[in-house]
């Protein structure tokens, strides 16, 4: 339903409608402010259905919401003091989405290890993570930053972000969603390697072609490995990775 519809919808059943009609006529002719007192409540009510609808709908589409409190971040500023780069991940889990900007500053880069899941010995609070909506304002991510996130089932990556790198998504056993940026030029060795739920690997139609590199950014499509055990990923998906030079398998 449109949201014309659903605003048309909650008008026709305003809980006042017709009420003038219903009281007798000569009621109405002793009592004429009654007439405007429900029309006035008939304002009131439609004013407020309509901000309802348009909430809803605001909060119901991709990447929309609070950001979520820097109190749930660890972070410092960037090494040439002109933006935030958030270091760690401290709380419970669910939807984050990673705020834009952090005491005036631009958050701009997304530090090695930052965001990972878990040790061969312990549990990180990132593990607890189901959904990640990772802002336009960051241009870098470090290695090994949301690997082995057991929870995780959906990222939207920053149109800006030019490489996905190193180990990104690495052993994020349940993602099935991945929003690929519009600028993205290159994507490192093993950077979704063994995320086996993998299904949506939403590619923008601006997207045309993508190089396949090593950890340090030499070209590598033989064993790249960026979507090595992903073998939920449709034909066409595979189809267009390959296209573009992919040669590891799936």
């Amino acid at each position: 339903m449109s949201t014309k519809d659903k605003i048309n919808d909650l008008l026709t059943n305003l809980p006042f409608k017709g009420l003038a009609e219903k009281i007798p006529t000569e009621t109405r002719a002793k009592i004429p402010v009654l007439n405007k007192a429900i029309l006035f409540a008939n304002q009131i009510v439609c004013g407020l259905a309509v901000v309802l609808v348009v909430t809803i709908i605001a909060c119901s589409r991709g990447g929309g919401g609070r950001a979520t409190p820097v109190s749930d971040f660890n972070y410092d500023l960037t090494k040439d003091g002109k933006g935030i780069m958030i270091t760690g991940y401290t709380g419970n889990g669910g939807k984050v989405i990673i705020p834009s900007t952090i005491e005036d500053y631009p958050v701009t880069e997304i530090w090695a290890l930052a965001f990972r899941g878990q040790s061969q010995t312990e549990y990180f609070p990132a593990n607890y993570i189901t959904e990640l909506v990772i802002p336009n304002s960051i241009v870098k991510i470090g290695n090994l930053a949301f690997g082995r996130i057991d929870n995780l089932k959906s990222v939207t990556l920053p149109n800006g972000l030019k490489v996905i790198p190193y180990w990104a998504f690495y052993d994020c056993v349940n993602l099935t969603t991945i929003n690929m940026p519009t600028g993205l030029g290159e994507i490192r060795r093993e950077a979704f390697m063994n995320c086996g739920e993998l299904t949506n690997l939403n590619i923008p139609s601006s997207l045309t072609s993508v190089k396949f590199m090593d950890m340090d950014g030499f070209e590598q499509t033989n064993n790249n490995s960026a979507f090595k055990n992903c073998k939920k990923l449709p034909i066409k998906t595979r189809q267009m990775l390959e296209g573009w030079g992919y040669k590891s398998g799936f």
